[in-house]
């Protein structure tokens, strides 16, 4: 399958899964539609030569509703390399 293309020689699973966001870090990380998706984790192809190693981050950018954000704990804010706050959704209504 990776001689064909159809699978990636690098890769990683994302806790949680069907996020309704695009990928964009680390740069190339993108969704693997042979592998597909499922609700508690999801596969992601990573470009050959990625950087990317176990307990990295990698960050989606939503498509979907802030809605959801009350599913979660607070947001991570990252900014110059690190995480420098963390911030609890507003309630919702």
């Amino acid at each position: 399958m990776q001689t064909l293309g159809r699978f990636p020689r690098e890769g990683c699973f994302l806790y949680g899964g069907k996020w309704m966001a695009t990928a964009v870090h680390p740069d190339g990380m993108r969704e693997n539609a042979l592998w597909g998706q499922s609700s508690n984790q999801q596969f992601m192809a990573l470009p050959n030569g990625s950087m990317a190693r176990e307990g990295d981050f990698a960050f989606l950018r939503p498509s979907q509703s802030e809605a959801v954000l009350q599913q979660f704990g607070p947001i991570a804010v990252y900014s110059g390399g690190e995480i420098v706050e963390d911030w609890t959704p507003l309630p919702p209504g």
